[in-house]
C-alpha cells in the first residue's frame, strides 16, 4: 500500500505540473485546443480528456500523462465538455444559427448541469460558483452578454429551488452533449491537420464522447469507423494523402477501466515491436490497484449520474 501511495503522489504531482490550460485559436470558428504538450515522437499522441482545473483528481489523468512521457508521445485535450468554451457557444446559440438561449432556457440549462453534474460535488456551492456563476461573469467580462439577475448571488439552495420549479431537461442535456461532440470533433480535426507528422492517436475519453468523430464531414477528410463497441472506437481518418489511426477508449472519470484498456493495448503494441514495456506495466499495475482502492473514488466527477452511468 505504501508503494501504491508513493506512486500515486508522483502521478498527482505530475498531473498538477502539466495542468491543462486553454490556448488561443487563430481560427475563431474552431474552438481552441485545451492543452498540448509535444513529445519526442511526433507520430504518436495521447488524447487525454480532462475536467477543467480538477484534472489531477481523476486517477487516469496523471497515469496517462506518465505513460505518454515514458514513450515520448505528445498528449493533448480537445474535448470541450461543459467548459467555458462550450458554455459560451451553447448559451449564445451557436448550435442553432446564433439564436441565443432565452432566460428561461438558460435557467433550464443551469438546472441540467446542477442535476446531472453537481450531485457529484461534495460542495455544491463550489460547483454552482465554478460552473454557473463564473461562466456568466466571464461572458460579461468578454462583453458577450450581461449577467442575468437570477445568476447574481446564486448558490446551491437557490439552484435546488430552481430545479424543483423546472420539469424535464433531458432534451437540453442531449443537445448539449451533441454540441460538445461537434465542437470537439472540429477542434480535433484542426489539430490533426496542423500536426502533419501525426500518425496514431490513442485516447481516454468519457463514454458519451466516443462517437464524436463517427460522422464528421470536412473538405478532403474521410472518417471510417473500422471497429466499434460500447467502450471503444477504432477509426481510420484520411486527410488528403495522409492516414491517421485513432483508437478511443471510453470510460468514467475516476474509474481506471479505460486507462487500463489503453495501457494494455500500448504494451501489446510495443512488445510486437520489441520495445521496452517495463514502466508501462508498472503504470498498468497502479491503475489496477486504484480500481480496488476506495480512497481513489473522486469527490466530484464530470460524469452524469444517469441510469446508464455513461457520459
Amino acid at each position: 500500500m505504501t508503494r501504491f501511495l508513493v506512486l500515486l503522489a508522483v502521478c498527482f504531482s505530475l498531473g498538477n505540473a502539466y495542468g491543462m490550460e486553454e490556448s488561443k485559436s487563430e481560427d475563431t470558428n474552431v474552438a481552441p485546443v485545451k492543452s498540448y504538450t509535444p513529445g519526442s515522437n511526433k507520430a504518436y499522441a495521447f488524447l487525454i480528456e480532462g475536467c477543467g482545473s480538477h484534472d489531477a483528481e481523476f486517477t487516469e489523468i496523471p497515469i496517462a500523462i506518465l505513460a505518454a512521457k515514458e514513450i515520448g508521445a505528445s498528449y493533448f485535450d480537445i474535448i470541450h465538455s461543459f467548459n467555458y468554451e462550450f458554455h459560451k457557444r451553447f448559451i449564445l446559440g451557436k448550435w442553432r444559427k446564433g439564436k441565443e438561449l432565452s432566460e428561461e432556457e438558460q435557467k433550464e440549462f443551469a438546472v441540467v448541469e446542477f442535476k446531472f453534474f453537481g450531485t457529484r460535488f461534495t460542495n455544491k456551492d463550489e460547483f454552482v460558483n465554478d460552473w454557473i456563476a463564473t461562466t456568466y461573469s466571464r461572458m460579461e467580462e468578454d462583453k458577450l452578454l450581461k449577467k442575468p439577475d437570477w445568476v447574481k448571488n446564486i448558490d446551491a439552495k437557490k439552484m435546488e429551488k430552481l430545479s424543483s420549479e423546472i420539469g424535464s431537461t433531458s432534451d437540453l442535456l442531449n443537445r448539449g452533449i451533441e454540441y460538445s461532440n461537434l465542437i470537439s470533433a472540429e477542434t480535433f480535426m484542426d489539430f490533426v491537420s496542423k500536426n502533419k507528422d501525426l500518425q496514431v492517436v490513442r485516447g481516454i475519453i468519457g463514454f458519451r464522447h466516443l462517437p464524436f468523430l463517427d460522422h464528421f464531414k470536412g473538405d478532403g477528410i474521410k472518417v471510417e469507423v473500422a471497429h466499434s463497441t460500447d467502450t471503444f472506437r477504432w477509426l481510420k481518418i484520411t486527410l488528403g494523402e495522409r492516414m491517421v489511426y485513432v483508437h478511443l477508449h471510453g470510460g468514467l472519470h475516476g474509474d481506471p477501466t479505460h486507462i487500463k484498456s489503453m495501457l494494455g493495448a500500448v504494451i501489446i503494441e510495443r512488445k510486437l515491436l520489441s520495445q521496452s514495456t517495463g514502466q508501462l506495466e508498472l503504470l498498468l499495475n497502479l491503475a489496477q490497484l486504484s480500481s480496488t482502492n476506495k480512497s481513489m473514488e473522486p469527490a466530484r466527477s464530470c460524469e452524469s449520474p444517469d441510469s446508464t452511468g455513461k457520459k
